[in-house]
């Protein structure tokens, strides 16, 4: 989706979650920033509110989504409401910050989203991230100060703290440690000031294979 449409939505989000029920039109997003499988994961959310906004993310970072789509569904489904909230453009201080709309962002490709990562990946993938700003990157992932002070007293050589961070996030998440949700972690991480090597990453990203 276009980075000033996903702008829109991210703008009036909390109204847009609180307001419609994306599975009366999910279905007719597969293709068109869905796929059974992220479908799936919505499904599995307990509350609206939660498969609204993962629904949501979903299309603002799929590449096959589109604003004008979501808005023609929205209508389909008789969300006026949330189509006029929408078409109302960005909050004024939100449109005047061109930085906030510019800001670097990381896309995975849908269909590598579910990717479970091995441990070579995991070793390039460490090497992008500032070690000055390992702190704020293991918050994001959610490793605790605790367990980065361990990891820092076993390995006192930075790359290597780097990556053994990497992998005791994986290893806490298992199954569920892909490509798709570690690279939100990066995203976070990013609005969070930490300094990763976006370029280096997205060519990273290209050659991973499933």
């Amino acid at each position: 989706m276009d980075r000033q449409d996903a702008a829109k939505i991210r703008a009036h989000m909390d109204y847009i979650i609180g307001n419609l029920d994306v599975t009366d039109f999910q279905t007719e997003l597969v293709g068109k920033g869905l796929t059974l499988d992220s479908i799936n994961e919505i499904e599995e959310l307990e509350s609206v509110r939660d498969k609204n906004e993962k629904c949501l993310e979903y299309l603002m970072q799929s590449e096959n989504s589109s604003y004008q789509t979501l808005i023609d569904l929205l209508r389909k489904n008789h969300y006026f409401k949330v189509v006029n909230k929408l078409e109302s453009g960005l909050p004024p201080e939100t449109a005047s910050n061109k930085e906030e709309l510019c800001k670097p962002c990381i896309h995975v490709p849908e269909n590598k989203r579910n990717i479970c990562l091995r441990e070579v990946d995991l070793v390039h993938l460490s090497g992008t991230v500032s070690p000055k700003g390992k702190l704020a990157w293991s918050t994001c992932l959610g490793i605790s100060q605790y367990d980065v002070e361990h990891i820092e007293m076993d390995n006192h050589h930075s790359p290597t703290q780097m990556m053994k961070i990497l992998l005791h996030w994986r290893n806490i998440h298992g199954k569920g440690a892909t490509l798709g949700v570690l690279m939100d972690k990066y995203n976070e991480a990013l609005d969070n000031g930490v300094n990763i090597n976006i370029e280096e990453l997205d060519k990273l990203i290209a050659d991973i294979k499933g």
